[in-house]
């Protein structure tokens, strides 16, 4: 029954304002006809799309996206490499009189596979080289080996270590999910704010009509008292006093338009509206009671706050290091396997000289068609001492730990402690809020009483301005409620990470 009641009192300040609003808006200029009305939730939308902290927030996620989808590819998946290279030597003036050329071209293609299961590092090169010898007075020389496959398996023996690609592809998960966090936060405070900053407009709108009427009931007061001091029926000092109260009036309501205008004017900025465009607020502030205990917004809160979920992450990347750090006296094992296959071409390297005897003889080998083998290697190493300094550096990574630790516990308190007081005001302004009703039928009982008093000239006109501005002044203190109550369940919704009305 107090949600639609909130809502007539708001249309109708909002409304009145709205219709005095538009012949006063220094923004706007002669001819310009653009309306845009807008709901909390598309004044909300266009933050997050428009809002450059918002655009910010987005292009860092992005970043981070891209760096978590790069670390995630280089530990699966393949990659190819191509290289090549020329190269030629000369020879002139030799002792022997003989000048030499020698030409050589080496091409290769390297696929490189980790097996993120295993550890291990498949590496396959496809080579091709070739070598051509001119010498000044023999037959070119050209050898070379078409094509030629060289097999690497290297896989490391984790028996007293731990694979270091998945710590590093641990540490890439936890980072990542930091920033979703922190990118989720940033979402949820730019909500907030532009739901605040809405708030604030239609607030300030409000206050604007009060304060206009109360300018014009000033107003009336001071011309029926200058007829009555004309006519002799009050003293002087009556219109001196209207004529105060007029003042005041007036200048309340230069302060509110300039309030109003400077509020509209953060509302177009921050939703990207050119400055000279009419904007009409649609929403209204209204009251939904909230249900949530404080026990459940502390366990949601546990689970689902940033703060929290990002302390348990860095207990865990400490926990990482320290292990990492006391694996480097650990023994480490590796087992390296290859198998290699050439096919090969070209010409042997003969040459023919004379014995002893007189007689020709050729000497040079031969090149056979294939070529093919492999090696296996086992490797052993452990760094058993290093003076102490692994040591020390473990004795660091457990302080490194146990500062988390009570890192997360200090997280864990403040947020108990924050999410209590906020939940102590939410409770608070709901309180005032369903008290409004009493409020509210005094003023109005005691605007009727005035008017009869009025009618039957106990009291002055006077008195039913101020016994009607009194009305109003009330009607506002509600919506000042309902607004501070919609702020602090935003803050409660910040403070556990998630919209704190839908926790039950």
């Amino acid at each position: 029954m107090r949600a639609p009641r909130s809502v007539i009192v708001l249309v109708f300040l909002a409304g009145f304002a709205t219709r005095t609003l538009g012949q006063e808006n220094v923004y706007e200029t002669e001819g310009t006809k653009e309306v845009t009305e807008l709901s909390v939730d598309e004044f909300t939308r266009l933050a997050l799309q428009e809002s450059l902290n918002a655009r910010i927030s987005r292009h860092s996620l992005s970043g981070n996206t891209f760096t978590y989808r790069s670390t995630y590819l280089s530990l699966r998946y393949p990659a190819l490499t191509a290289a090549g290279d020329a190269s030629r030597a000369e020879t002139k003036g030799t002792p022997s009189g003989i000048d030499s050329q020698t030409n050589t071209y080496d091409t290769s293609l390297t696929y490189a596979q980790p097996l993120y299961t295993t550890g291990g590092n498949l590496q396959t090169v496809l080579g091709q080289s070739e070598t051509k010898n001119v010498s000044e007075g023999s037959d070119p020389f050209i050898s070379g080996r078409k094509p030629q496959v060289n097999v690497t398996y290297t896989q490391p023996l984790f028996l007293f270590v731990h694979d270091p690609n998945k710590r590093a592809w641990r540490r890439a998960e936890l980072s990542y999910e930091n920033q979703l966090d922190s990118y989720e936060t940033d979402r949820l405070g730019a909500v907030f704010d532009a739901r605040s900053l809405y708030d604030q407009v239609l607030l300030n709108l409000a206050q604007l009509g009060v304060q206009k009427k109360k300018l014009r009931s000033s107003e009336e007061v001071k011309k029926i008292t200058q007829a009555m001091v004309n006519a002799g029926r009050v003293a002087p000092i009556e219109l001196n006093r209207a004529q105060i109260r007029f003042n005041d009036d007036e200048r309340s309501l230069q302060n509110a338009r300039v309030t109003y205008w400077q509020i509209l004017n953060q509302a177009k900025d921050k939703v990207g509206v050119a400055r000279d465009t009419v904007v009409v607020f649609t929403s209204t502030l209204t009251y939904t009671s909230f249900d949530a205990s404080l026990e459940k917004l502390i366990e949601y809160a546990y689970i689902h706050q940033p703060g929290i979920r990002s302390a348990r992450r860095n207990m865990e990347l400490t926990e990482i290091a320290l292990r990492e750090v006391q694996e480097t006296v650990h023994p480490h094992l590796t087992l390296t396997g290859t198998g290699q296959l050439t096919t090969a071409t070209g010409a042997p390297n003969l040459q023919t000289s004379t014995t002893a005897l007189g007689l020709p003889t050729t000497t040079g080998g031969t090149i056979a068609d294939h070529e093919s083998g492999w090696s296996a290697q086992v490797g052993f190493s452990w760094p058993f001492f290093d003076s102490h300094r692994t040591y020390f550096a473990v004795l660091a990574a457990r302080e490194s730990l146990e500062i988390a630790r009570l890192q997360l516990q200090s997280q864990e308190r403040n947020t108990q402690v924050q999410v209590s007081n906020a939940y102590v005001d939410i409770k608070r302004t709901e309180e005032q809020i369903l008290g409004y009703d009493v409020n509210k039928t005094q003023s109005l009982e005691n605007v009727r009483i005035v008017k009869a008093r009025y009618r039957q000239g106990l009291d002055r006109l006077i008195d039913v301005f101020d016994a009607e501005d009194q009305a109003r002044a009330i009607d506002l203190e509600y919506l000042n409620l309902l607004s501070t109550y919609i702020k602090s369940v935003d803050a409660v919704s910040q403070l556990i990470g998630g919209d704190a009305r839908k926790v039950k």
